[in-house]
Parts: C-alpha cells; structure tokens; sequence
C-alpha cells in the first residue's frame, strides 16, 4: 500500500524539505486538510503541519494539529506509523511545555501504535530525554538500557545512544568517565555528517567540562555555536550563547550578550509571527490556553492571599512564641544568675566566719591552753580576762571590728610571747612603733592571724626549743623572717589547712610567702609584703 498524496501535498514536501521554507508548506499542508476528501492525507497533512509547528515553538498549536490527525486515522498497518508519529509530536509538545509525565505518557502511546521496532527505539530514547530533562536522571537511564539496539540500526541512531547512555551514566554517578564513549559517538556524527548531532555532542561534551574544566568547557560551547550558525538552529545558538556568556572574556560577553539579546528578540518575533500564522487550526487550543490561564490566574491570586494569611497569622504566633520564649529565658536567666550570686555569697561569708571561727576561737583557745600547761600556777582572774575576751570577740564573729590603732607592737608582741613555754623561747627582733607606720590595718590585721596559725603551728609540730620572728622594711616592703630549731619541713612535707589558710591570706594582700624545706637546722619562712597605706586600701577595696 502506498501512501497517498496530492499536489498541494507534493509542494509542501517540497518547501519543507529542499527550500527550507516551513511557512510555505505549512500554507499547502493546510489546504490540504481543508480541500482533501481522503483521511489519511489529511491526517498526513496535520503531522507535517505538528512538526513546523513544533520548530516554531508553537507548542499548543502543535497539540491542535496532532490530535485533529489522530481522530481520522483507523488501526490500518500503513496508519499506525503516522498515529505513531502524532503521538510523538504530542510527546514532543509536551516536553517543551516542560509537562514531562504527560509526554512520557504519549510517547508510551507512540510505542504502542509503531509496529517497527527501530522507531519504537527512538520513541523509547525520548521517553528517556523526557526523564532526564525532568531531572529522573536513574530512571532515564534504565530507560536508555532497556532499549535494544535494532539490526538495521543506522549509525546517526547509534551515536545519539551512546551519547545519551554516556551522560546519563556520569548523571547518576559523577565518578564515571563519559568521554571515551561521548569522543565516539562525535566521531560518528563527524563522519556522517550530522550536524545536529554534533551539536548535541558539543553540548554534552560543555555539561562534562563545565565542572571539571572551563578552558575546554569554553571551546566545546564555542563549537557548539559554530556549528549551530551552520545549521541555522535558533535554538541551538542560543543555548550555545548562553554557555559561552559565562565563561568568555569580559569585553567578549558584552558582544556575545548582544547577540543573544538580538537572536533572542528576533526567535520571540518569529515565533510570534508563526504563532499569528498558525491561528486558523489552533484558535480552539488558543481559546482554551486562555481560559485555562484566566483560571490558574484566579487560582494563583486565591493561593496567593491565601499563603499571605497563612503567613500573616503563623508569623504572629511565631513572633508571640518568640517574644513569651525571650522574656521566659531571661527570666529564668536572671533568676539564676541572682541564685548563683546569693549562693557566692553565702560561700563567701561563711569561709570568712570559717575563718574567723579558727583565728580568733581555735587558736586562741590554743593560745590560752599552752599558757595554762606551762604556767606554775593559774590566775583565775587573768585567766577569766582572757575566757571573757574569747568570748567576746566570738560575739563579733560575723561583724568586722576595727582594731585600735597604736597598739600594734604590743598586740604583736603579746600574740608571738603567748607560746614561750620553759621549754620554748620566744624572740621578737624589730617589732617597735616605726614599723608599723604607714602599714594599712588590713595588713597588720591579716598578719596577726598568719602569725597566730605560725605559732600554732609550731608548738603542735616543731618540737623547736628556740623560735625568732624577725621585722623590717627594705624597700618599701614590710620583711617578716620567721625561724625556730625544729624539726623543719621535709623534703615531702604537704601543707595542712592551716597553713594553706596562711599562704591565702598572704596572697590576698599582696604578699608572698616561702617556705624553706632544706635548712641547716629546724624551719624557715619568709614573708614579704607591700606596703599599702590606710588611704590606699581604701581605694583599692
């Protein structure tokens, strides 16, 4: 069976194929529907006509004049290939309409209606391109494997295999190697002089490069263009200015954007003016598209004002949430930090009584026991004097009673002669009036302790038969040497609490304090402290 023609029919061929004039056979194809009495001619007539179409852009129109061909075609064995085709055309439409699974889906029809297995190949192969532009790249490619090639398969199919199969591949996995495969099929192409194929090769070839290297990245979008220009594919061209603009040099860009917005205008116009042309057999499809854009623009507004007060009442609650959250977190923020303060606090002042308690009760109650042990015999009334200042001071625990000035020497000397036992003297060199002068009461408050927790410490530990506490002031300094011939400390000797106490006091005034460990008999402590003045201490606390 022969497929059927007509004059008109054999003049759009004619401009279509070997004048390269699309709108001129689209003229003759349309008369031939309006005019034809034989159905498959005119269902012949629509699918040349879905096809300038589709090159024009005319995607709705291509949609118009596809399905008009399909309603006159029957299951005839000759009518299947041209129903095959309409679908195609459907799918094709559908996919520069970026409706991906509705082309997907007349390609499937496609398949269905072709018997011949080599354009059944190639309507799979699009199915694949539909996936892969739909970003599917895993199901695209186990689309491109399951196509067979065909025995008859002739090369420019070949290469457009390897090529997808190629890409799609390094898709998927960015690890594999397309170029040995993609380098083949160009050379195919090369050699058989498909110039739309190569196109095709120098875009994958740019896709590669782009990540891997811009200088080859930049030629193959260069031959893309090149190519492109010889082909006359609008197209084509601009997608390759689009690639090339990036990369090229910034007074190039300037030029090739110029282009592109030229080339751009006028595939806008032309398709405009295609569009104009084509409207006597898509004016249905046109009406169609703008009720269907009037209803998705009613739709979107709707959506629109729908999402704003969605977005109105939802960031009200947030910022509610947000603000309740903030003030919470700084309320609970301030409320610890006020808990942890009060408890320093509370910290504090109970190692100041702590210490206070061991100062002035411990070892003075110490003091007055060593003096009861050596006395020969006790006064009761001086020993009541003591008790009674004992208890005295343990009243005025937790206060902080200024001392009396010019009493210093003697309070002194009273605390370090209070140890003296017949067994254990006592010597005091330096301790006058001069010493103390201009010596902040902080100080010598501070030192009276140190020096008490030094005796205590010596009539518990030393077992020293003679103890010397030596005073003076070198270089605005106040020197304190304590010696006695004791047991001394040993080479692993490890302070105690009272003596850790010591060493604390002497650093919160700014002192320092050394313990001799190897001496040639008994212990030595030096203590050296700055001198700050009453004013001084003032202003430092």
């Amino acid at each position: 069976m022969k497929y059927p023609t007509s004059a008109d029919f054999k003049k759009g061929e004619n401009f279509l194929y070997f004048t390269n004039r699309p709108d001129s056979a689209f003229i003759y194809f349309n008369e031939v529907t309006k005019n034809s009495k034989d159905s498959f001619l005119i269902a012949l007539s629509y699918g040349y006509m879905a096809e300038i179409q589709q090159e024009a852009g005319d995607f709705f129109g291509v949609q118009e004049s596809a399905l008009a061909g399909i309603k006159l075609l029957n299951e005839d064995s000759l009518q299947r290939d041209c129903m095959a085709s309409l679908y195609n055309n459907l799918g094709r439409s559908n996919v520069g309409l970026k409706k991906y699974d509705a082309a997907i889906g007349y390609y499937d029809r496609a398949i269905k209606a072709q018997p011949r297995s080599d354009y059944q190949n190639v309507y799979r192969n699009n199915i694949a391109v539909a996936l892969r532009e739909k970003g599917d790249y895993k199901e695209a490619l186990r689309t491109f494997l399951s196509i067979k090639a065909s025995q008859d398969e002739d090369r420019r199919a070949l290469a457009r295999r390897i090529t997808n199969l190629a890409s799609l591949k390094w898709e998927v996995d960015r690890n594999f190697n397309p170029l040995p495969d993609l380098y083949n099929a160009l050379s195919i192409r090369i050699r058989e002089k498909d110039d739309i194929g190569v196109t095709a090769s120098y875009n994958h070839l740019f896709d590669y490069y782009r990540f891997n290297n811009a200088d080859s990245a930049l030629y193959y979008a260069r031959k893309m263009y090149a190519i492109a220009q010889k082909t006359n594919s609008a197209d084509d061209r601009l997608e390759a200015l689009r690639k090339l603009i990036p990369l090229a040099s910034v007074q190039e860009t300037k030029r090739l954007f110029s282009q592109y917005q030229h080339l751009s205008d006028s595939v806008q116009t032309t398709q405009n003016a295609a569009k104009n042309q084509f409207a006597l057999i898509r004016y249905e499809s046109d009406r169609s598209k703008a009720e269907n854009l009037v209803l998705q623009k009613d739709n979107a507004q709707k959506e629109l004002q729908i999402l704003r007060q969605k977005i109105l009442v939802y960031g009200s609650i947030l910022m509610a949430i947000l603000i309740v959250g903030g003030a919470f977190w700084r309320y609970r923020k301030k409320r610890q930090q006020m808990k942890l303060e009060t408890h320093a606090a509370i910290q504090k002042n109970q190692l100041r009584i702590s210490q206070k308690i061991h100062d002035t009760v411990a070892n003075g109650l110490y003091r007055v026991m060593s003096e009861i042990e050596h006395a020969e015999t006790i006064d009761k009334v001086v020993l009541l004097d003591k008790i009674e200042y004992l208890y005295e001071h343990s009243r005025d625990i937790s206060y902080e009673p200024v001392e009396k000035e010019g009493d210093t020497p003697a309070r002194i000397s009273r605390t370090l002669t209070s140890f003296a036992t017949p067994t254990t003297k006592i010597s005091v060199v330096g301790n006058k009036e001069e010493l103390w002068k201009g010596i902040s009461s902080m100080i010598v408050k501070e030192l009276e302790q140190v020096l008490q927790e030094l005796m205590v410490n010596m009539k518990k530990h030393s077992g020293a038969r003679h103890v010397v506490i030596h005073f003076s002031r070198p270089n605005n300094h106040l020197e304190l040497i304590y010696k006695d011939d004791g047991q001394g400390f040993p080479s692993n000797f490890i302070k105690g609490n009272g003596l850790k106490s010591t060493g604390t006091r002497i650093n919160q005034i700014g002192g320092q304090i050394t313990f001799a460990k190897e001496t040639a008999n008994g212990a030595e402590i030096k203590i050296l402290i700055p001198i700050l003045s009453n004013d001084q201490e003032s202003i430092n606390s």
